[in-house]
């Protein structure tokens, strides 16, 4: 009987935590060899007995190493997992487990999104059961230069999706690694970096690839000319009042509107807060996805020609500009 062997693996890269020391500890640490020399050369040239020379020797070394090391740990923070490449696919290891994000072969997207200093940003692998965030978290100045080639798409996280999806503990590649992960997806899938997957509640899916904007079973294209708008609604029921984002779509006889929660938004925590909110669009318009893919998907609209202005059917969706 033949063994079966595991695919070698292509690539194993480290998601480490946030360092947790502030800049002044940092700074510090920075100084820990000139402070040592210093505090040598002075018990050096002060009159004191062979015995206590060689104590406040051991004292400074003892001490220096550990500033050493300490400093060694806060370049490297914690490891938390790996991101692993393989025959197989893509998939996290953490803690002793492993969570497989996608197979090669299946359909799934990679979207890369940043905040606006493009500091943090993540990776989100996006399929038909499920969406992944891989974090990403600028280590160095040396860094940077490695996030300016990665974030080349407008900003697309608030601070508060940032925060949802950064968690300190949970770990966060280099701009650097991120780049040779999205490097090795390009080379097995290069269609995957401009595909985005998901699915509503109800399970059809909303998928962005190449030209196209599927909702289940609607289809747009993005080389036609088309209208879109996005705007604000208020979802309320007896007890609660949500805030809804939305993006309203039509090209000829085709329309839909996307939405999502906006209650994480900062300034607009509750409905009363929204100060002219549109009338919530017709339910069987409407199609949920995840509100971290509104920005991109909004983006690919926009390069989309528009269509001339025309009067549209008491049906249809009249959203007005966001407030």
């Amino acid at each position: 009987m033949k063994s079966v062997r595991a695919k070698p693996e292509l690539l194993r890269l480290p998601l480490r935590g946030a360092a947790a020391a502030p800049s002044g500890a940092r700074r510090g640490l920075a100084k820990a060899d000139w402070v040592a020399a210093v505090l040598v050369t002075l018990i050096a040239l002060v009159p004191m007995p062979l015995g206590v020379h060689v104590g406040g020797v051991v004292v400074i070394a003892v001490a220096w190493a550990m500033a050493l090391a300490l400093r060694a740990r806060l370049r490297h923070p914690e490891l938390t997992g790996w991101i692993v490449v393989d025959g197989d696919g893509l998939a996290r290891e953490r803690a002793g487990e492993v969570t497989r994000f996608t197979a090669w072969g299946a359909q799934f997207g990679v979207a890369v999104l940043s905040n606006e200093p493009r500091d943090l940003g993540v990776l989100a692998i996006t399929t038909k059961d499920a969406t992944r965030y891989v974090p990403v978290r600028v280590t160095s100045e040396d860094d940077r230069a490695a996030a300016r080639d990665l974030f080349v798409r407008p900003a697309a996280l608030t601070e508060v999706d940032v925060r949802h999806v950064t968690r300190d503990d949970a770990g966060a590649l280099s701009a650097e690694d991120a780049l040779r992960l999205v490097s090795a997806i390009r080379a097995r899938d290069p269609s995957a970096l401009d595909r985005i997957v998901l699915s509503d509640p109800r399970g059809a899916l909303v998928v962005l690839e190449g030209d196209e904007l599927r909702a289940g079973d609607r289809v747009i294209d993005l080389t036609s000319p088309l209208e879109w708008r996005a705007f604000l609604f208020v979802e309320s029921t007896e007890t609660v009042a949500s805030v809804v984002q939305a993006t309203w779509v039509r090209q000829a006889g085709v329309e839909v509107v996307l939405v999502a929660d906006a209650s994480r938004e900062s300034n607009h925590p509750r409905g009363a807060r929204v100060s002219h909110p549109d009338a919530p669009p017709p339910i069987e318009l409407r199609m949920a996805i995840e509100r971290l893919f509104m920005a991109p998907l909004r983006h690919a609209l926009d390069r989309a020609p528009r269509a001339s202005r025309a009067p549209a059917p008491i049906a249809s969706v009249h959203p007005r500009a966001p407030t």
